[in-house]
């Protein structure tokens, strides 16, 4: 079971149960030591069966850590819910291992049978390798900014949207989130600032292809790393102006027993700020005195017997927040996986489900989730894959929705009532955000679909150079619908009337199609280690939507359909639009002694969205570095320096980021519109704005030098960085005549300069059994 979790704004009751190929409890054991490498057992061919428990440093057993007969991957077990195993073997020794911890090896030794093991942190394991564009790299020899995110932060946290996870995890990442509502809790991020007016967002990128962050379970990711400076980020070309997120998802591993996994979150949200109104005495008092002090003459509002009455509660006093919401909403994610693997063939399944209740009961928010990750090798040569994924998310709102209760809870007076004398709603003239909810004034709905599907083959041509290549689709869908009720409340002194009936039913659909060829060499020549990668990409974009809406007529016993509205209000309109990227890569990067570290990186890339001869754009980035700390006269002489090392990168990146609907800016795009000529209506067709026959990427240049230190064993350790960015030709749309008679067309027309530096200090080392 996990710990409790507090939060600011939840209380967070999570726990995870891990079940699988699980051994059987057996009796407590006595406190024996580990047996001694040197005192093995003869035990060939006849078999023994060992037992024991696995537990940390601090004492505590250790879920799910496997035992596996050394030599023999077919057979083992994991740990149960105690840390306690039960292996029969015929082999001399066994191999424990868990993630973040030092594998080790227990040779047996000759009568015994029941073994107490302890294993210790692997703190260097933790960072060794770390996800970079197109493929993984050893942390310590990255020579650009690079940060990662563990797994189990993430799901520690929570949110139900990966992005809100992130605040506050890594220096130089903001995450904002402007939304508590059900479903719209997902952040806005940018990394080290803005670089252009028109967006701020990072590419995101989910197992190699282009994706989104938010329509990810959290429990389904097993690393997320930003690429924060160019020297890392510019293997993405125009797409990496504003940093990227690369996030793999969990795979099965080879020689794994099958285990299932269930997590579960239960919380309670609430607002983290409340208003404080007045009540009826204090309002009745305050009104008086402002009426006064506008026109002394005026007869004031309330009399002093009228007041008095509020002041001793013989009139009621209304606290409208109370009446319209909810003191909390409940909150809760579930996640079940299943994983394993042969020698072959590896597979990680899991289904998510999330559901958001909001603080009325017309808003919430569902999804379901679901992915499938399966590789194999088919031969040494070959090895194919493919991730499968998608989800469902339904958020649904009241037709005058939490807003409109919001507005009307701001705009009663503490004086109205809620209901008449007679039972009914009482109306003042504003809304009443009491009356408005249980469903009477209808719904709007959003239903949103994704499915991914990344299919790749490996050949692997020699042990140091193989070829790959990846095809991925991905169709995601938003069907917006919402019908208003015919609603009225009051009495005969003061009513409400919804007025006309009216409807719409909205479709949009994006289709995405990535296709990459990869190919990747590494070698190492006695000191000298290199590394190669050249690659192809091309990317298209189809986009189409349908709307259609109706107003007025009809009764609502007909039902919320568009059908039951008045024909003649129809109205209709659909439309897309079509873009495409090609693009050429390629990266070097070599190290000597793994202290003298170089990489450099060029991408090449083409848009629909620019002019033929402007299509193509150039970013190529540079970066360096020197591990001080494997240097002789500081490796022989200073012990508790476990890493020092100094960083350099400059490179450029890409931007192409406009108006979202201004697809084809460099193309003359016409719109229709009638004119009447004499008596006779026409149809017509007109050049709708200017175009820009020089238009160019915007490109950003980032400088940077950064520190790394690590100490006792890298237990404790800092980074620091500090860069410069600076965009040029920024797209921008700037103000013309409106006499022309055309909208502006976007041009090259601004520069953006940020300056700053990041501080990371980091601490690798449990305290205590917690």
């Amino acid at each position: 079971m996990k710990k409790n979790y507090l939060h600011e704004r939840k209380a967070h009751l999570p726990f995870v149960l891990a079940l699988g190929l699980i051994a059987a409890p057996i009796p407590a054991l006595a406190e024996t030591e580990a047996p001694h490498a040197d005192a093995v057992a003869t035990v060939n061919q006849q078999k023994v069966t060992i037992s024991g428990i696995v537990k940390d440093e601090a004492g505590e057993p250790i879920i799910g850590a496997s035992v596996i007969e050394k030599g023999n991957a077919m057979n083992g077990v994991i740990t149960d819910l105690d840390g306690r195993f039960s292996l029969s073997l015929s082999g001399n020794a066994v191999d424990i291992s868990y993630v973040g911890y030092k594998t080790q090896t227990i040779n047996l030794k000759a009568g015994v049978r029941e073994y107490n093991v302890v294993l210790h942190e692997d703190t260097e394991m933790l960072d060794e390798v770390v996800v970079v564009g197109y493929g993984v790299q050893k942390k310590s020899n990255l020579t650009g900014s690079v940060a990662s995110v563990d797994s189990k932060v993430l799901d520690t946290r929570p949110v139900s949207s990966v992005s809100a996870a992130l605040a506050g995890q890594m220096p130089g990442v903001t995450a904002i989130q402007s939304s508590g509502a059900p479903g719209s809790q997902a952040s806005s991020i940018t990394i080290r600032g803005k670089n252009s007016i028109n967006a701020a967002s990072p590419l995101v990128i989910v197992d190699g292809v282009p994706g989104s962050m938010n329509t990810i379970d959290p429990a389904d990711i097993e690393s997320l790393t930003v690429l924060k400076d160019a020297a890392s980020a510019a293997i993405y070309g125009v797409q990496a102006a504003n940093g990227v997120i690369l996030i793999t998802t969990k795979q099965g591993k080879k020689g794994d027993k099958t285990r299932i996994n269930y997590s579960g979150t239960f919380s309670w949200a609430s607002p983290v700020a409340k208003r404080e109104y007045v009540n009826a005495y204090e309002f009745a008092t305050l009104y008086n005195e402002a009426t006064y002090n506008e026109n002394p003459n005026a007869p004031l509002p309330f009399t002093e017997e009228q007041i008095e009455q509020y002041r001793t509660g013989a009139l009621p006093s209304t606290d409208w927040y109370d009446a319209a919401f909810k003191k909390n909403a409940f909150e809760q994610m579930h996640n079940v996986s299943i994983s394993g693997g042969s020698e072959k063939t590896t597979y990680n399944g899991s289904l998510g489900y999330t559901k958001q209740n909001g603080l009325t009961d017309e808003i919430d928010y569902s999804r379901f989730n679901a992915r499938m990750n399966l590789t194999s090798d088919i031969n040494k040569y070959l090895t194919v894959g493919m991730n499968a994924s998608g989800y469902r998310g339904v958020s649904q709102d009241a037709w005058n929705g939490f807003i409109n209760v919001v507005q009307g809870v701001s705009r009663q007076y503490p004086t109205d009532p809620v209901y008449n004398e007679d039972g009914t709603f009482y109306y003042s003239g504003k809304d009443n955000p009491v009356a408005v909810q249980g469903g009477k004034s209808g719904f709007k709905r959003n239903t949103q679909q994704e499915l991914n599907l990344n299919t790749f083959a490996t050949i692997h041509i020699l042990p140091e150079l193989s070829v790959k290549g990846v095809y991925s689709v991905r169709n995601y869908t938003s069907n917006q619908d919402g019908f208003k009720r015919h609603f009225s409340y009051g009495n005969e002194v003061s009513s409400f009337d919804s007025g006309l009936r009216e409807g719409y039913d909205k479709y949009y659909t994006h289709n995405y199609y990535t296709g990459q060829v990869l190919i990747n060499y590494n070698k190492t020549f006695g000191k000298h280690t290199i590394g190669a990668l050249a690659g192809f990409e091309s990317y298209e974009h189809i986009y189409k939507y349908t709307e259609a809406t109706r107003k007025g007529g009809g009764s609502d016993e007909l039902g919320e359909s568009l059908n039951t509205l008045d024909e003649s209000s129809q109205k209709n309109s659909d439309g897309g639009y079509e873009m495409a990227r090609l693009s050429y890569f390629g990266r070097i990067q070599y190290d000597y002694l793994g202290k003298y570290l170089f990489e450099a990186n060029l991408r090449s890339d083409a848009s629909s969205r620019f002019p033929k001869d402007n299509r193509w754009g150039v970013f190529p980035a540079f970066s360096a570095g020197w591990r001080i700390s494997e240097e002789s006269f500081v490796k022989d002489n200073i012990d508790w320096l476990s890493n020092l090392k100094l960083r350099l990168g400059w490179g450029k990146t890409g931007n192409e980021e406009l108006d979202a609907n201004d697809i084809y800016p460099a193309v003359p795009t016409y719109a229709y519109g009638s004119y009447m000529f004499g008596n006779t209506l026409y149809s017509t067709a007109y050049e709708s704005r200017y175009v820009n026959y020089n238009l160019q990427w915007a490109t950003v240049t980032n400088y940077e030098v950064a520190l790394e230190g690590g100490f006792l064993n890298n237990m404790l350790g800092f980074e620091l960085a500090v860069y410069k960015k600076k965009t040029n030709d920024m797209l921008l749309y700037m103000p013309i005549q409106g006499v022309i008679g055309m909208s502006a067309p976007a041009q090259n027309a601004g520069n953006v300069e940020n300056t700053g530096f990041d501080l990371n200090l980091f601490h690798n080392k449990n305290i205590g059994k917690d």
